[in-house]
């Protein structure tokens, strides 16, 4: 059974074990200006580090799926580098609706959640439409490839959205350094994705012996692989970091309060926790 709330006691632990961190990671920000930057980011939750680290990555990682399907328009495919431009600049399109796919997540929750299950279905469908291009891609031609590659930029971006929430979100608890330290963490981990995806296109290429086709699946595989982590670290987030998590908490903290069950001088701190959480 329940407890009171909807919440269950292991989510209830985990919440406030949580909170905790987020009344400490405050105090040290008011006391301690000049705290590392590796000291700041460690005091956040190891899932939600990982989760928006693996999907900055993955962005900046898109660049080997771009040049898969460059080598698939032009050998496979035989098209013209116009029209390949033109497909290619297709995949930026989703990235227009960003803002309205982060305002659907913030008001809709699918199975109880705003964050964790989204970033779920996102990862799973990105990984179908790639496994659907590499086996049929070539065969079924360019709509079918564009169809695929669009449905999984589509989800991407959604999922660029949610990581930007949950830093949003997280930043805070600190509020002097803690967008600034996350962001910092976001840039690097999607300029690192970006190198290494074009040092590992270059690999495959130069793998291959003189006149030998090059597989495209080695590609758009090695980024299906990528997505699976993603997918992994999205299961694996903390649930405590769910905006309903934290109103459930506030609001079973707020009547506990009322029924003289919380001590008087921790009221103004709850109250400020609460201003401060009601933008989630």
């Amino acid at each position: 059974m329940q407890p009171e709330g909807g919440v269950d006691a292991n989510t209830s632990s985990s919440f406030s074990k949580y909170k905790t961190s987020l009344d400490k990671m405050r105090e040290d920000s008011d006391t301690d200006e000049g705290a590392g930057f590796w000291q700041s980011i460690g005091q956040f939750d190891i899932s939600f580090l990982v989760v928006i680290s693996v999907c900055n990555f993955a962005q900046g990682f898109r660049r080997l799926l771009e040049l898969g399907l460059y080598y698939v328009f032009k050998e496979k495919l035989g098209l013209q580098p116009g029209e390949i431009t033109l497909l290619l600049g297709i995949m930026a399109f989703p990235w227009i609706a960003k803002i309205f796919l982060a305002i659907f997540s913030d008001n809709i929750s699918i199975f109880g959640s705003r964050r964790k299950s989204y970033l779920i279905i996102n990862s799973s469908v990105v990984i179908l439409s790639i496994v659907l291009l590499m086996a049929l891609g070539v065969k079924e031609g360019k709509v079918f490839i564009m169809t695929c590659v669009f449905i999984s930029q589509v989800c991407m971006t959604w999922n660029d959205a949610i990581t930007d929430a949950l830093i949003a979100q997280a930043s805070r608890s600190d509020l002097k350094k803690g967008a600034a330290n996350l962001q910092t963490v976001a840039s690097m981990a999607y300029a690192i994705g970006g190198i290494i995806a074009c040092c590992s296109a270059g690999s495959i290429e130069l793998s291959s012996s003189e006149g030998e086709q090059i597989d495209p699946n080695w590609y758009f595989g090695t980024y299906a692989v990528l997505i699976s982590i993603l997918l992994v670290a999205s299961i694996c987030l903390n649930r405590a970091l769910e905006p309903e998590i934290i109103e459930v908490q506030r609001s079973r903290e707020e009547r506990q309060q009322m029924r003289g069950r919380v001590p008087g001088d921790g009221i103004m701190m709850d109250m400020s926790v609460s201003s401060v959480d009601s933008f989630v």
